[in-house]
């Protein structure tokens, strides 16, 4: 279900330390800069982050989105750039607002394709109960780590545990209590080095005195989603960026998950007919508003008309794949540009994908916005994605 409060759950500490963490902690108010990545898109967000309160959003910027197509290389040459570009926008509002404070803080999130994360399973059996201490997950994990033959250290972006199990029950807090079998499962993300060089290369443009923290954006999506009654535990993931989009089967920790070619850029480029992106997203947004009756406005629904039934095709192959292993559950968590959310929505709910959950029903589409952010941030964020990667900064400061 997409509407409700949020439940308290406890938190546990990222105990796996093959990776720099950033863990924000004390009372006193901090700048910390959030940097939110995936092919052809950068945006930035200047948070203050005090104790356990949400962190609150100052200042934000965006790259310019276009309907320009790229090549994975020059979307990598291009990235600098536009962290760039989003960076001083960001800066200069920040600054304009009297803001001072340095920030020597930087959380970057990476998305697919750029980012490629799966899960590891490691565990251990001791014989007898055992009292379990956090060093002894940690060894597990990065003994796990150590031992996946096809892990390439030079590509590690990060490394987490997920889930921790104690005699087969899962447990948040495995510190302290006593078990005789141990089970662990890690996340782990890789990036190309060429790809984490040139990102690395524009936030230290932008942010010079700041030793960047890694995520991963399935990272940050799986922990809200966690630290969150809505979804579920078991939930479907459609993260669309600006020319791809990152389908995840989320079933507790495991996950199974397909990248499609098909984004922002490529579907408004559907929609467009030779108009700028811009023209078209303030025809979206007038049209869900029901306050549009122009003729830009009827071309661009007689668009939308003629691109469904082709994107459903395009998004049901992909899904269908995923649900031929195990069906889909019915929550889905869509992450894509806002003025696209209240469309795509509605195209995710149609009968035609419920052939692929598991209750055969449609699926019940929630955005970022349809869950109470403002436990963990505060202020405008336009960008549900950057609203993502900036609540994983309180998130991971309260653990």
């Amino acid at each position: 279900m997409c509407a409700g409060k949020t439940r308290s759950v406890v938190s546990r500490r990222d105990i796996l330390n093959t990776m720099v963490n950033m863990h924000l902690t004390g009372g006193r108010e901090r700048a910390v800069a959030v940097v939110d990545v995936s092919p052809g898109s950068a945006s930035v967000a200047v948070l203050s982050v005090s104790g356990h309160s949400p962190a609150n959003v100052i200042a934000t910027g965006h790259s310019k989105l276009t309907l320009e197509e790229r090549t994975f290389k020059q979307a990598t040459a291009q990235i600098g750039g536009q962290i760039q570009e989003a960076g001083k926008e960001a800066l200069d509002a920040y600054a304009k607002d009297g803001h001072r404070s340095p920030i020597t803080e930087v959380y970057v999130t990476v998305h697919a394709p750029w980012a490629t994360t799966r899960s590891i399973r490691s565990g251990e059996e001791y014989g007898r109960d055992e009292v379990i201490h956090d060093s002894m997950v940690s060894k597990l994990a990065q003994g796990a780590l150590a031992g996946a033959p096809d892990l390439d250290r030079a590509k590690l972006l990060e490394a987490t545990v997920l889930r921790v199990q104690l005699n087969g029950y899962s447990t948040g807090q495995p510190a302290g209590k006593r078990a005789h079998e141990i089970n662990a499962v890690s996340l782990v993300s890789e990036c190309e080095p060429a790809v984490r060089s040139a990102i690395a290369e524009g936030v230290a443009q932008v942010f010079p005195v700041a030793k960047p923290a890694w995520r991963s954006g399935i990272r940050a999506l799986m922990m809200l989603a966690r630290e969150s009654a809505i979804p579920g535990k078991h939930y479907l993931i459609v993260d669309m960026g600006v020319d791809t989009t990152h389908i995840v089967s989320v079933r507790g920790a495991a996950f199974e998950q397909r990248v499609v070619p098909e984004g922002v850029r490529t579907i408004l480029s559907r929609i467009a007919g030779g108009k700028l992106p811009e023209d078209v997203l303030t025809s979206l947004r007038m049209l869900e508003r029901d306050a549009c009756s122009t003729e830009a406005c009827e071309a661009v629904q007689k668009a939308l008309a003629l691109v469904e039934p082709e994107l459903v095709r395009i998004f049901a192959g992909p899904i269908g794949q995923m649900a031929a292993t195990r069906r889909a559950a019915n929550d889905m968590l869509l992450v894509t540009h806002p003025d696209l959310e209240p469309w795509l929505g509605r195209l995710f709910s149609r009968i035609d994908f419920s052939q692929f959950t598991v209750t055969t029903l449609p699926f019940i589409v929630c955005t970022p916005s349809s869950i109470h952010m403002d436990r963990w941030i505060s202020g405008e964020v336009a960008d549900d994605s950057l609203a993502v990667a900036s609540a994983l900064v309180n998130i991971e400061s309260q653990e």
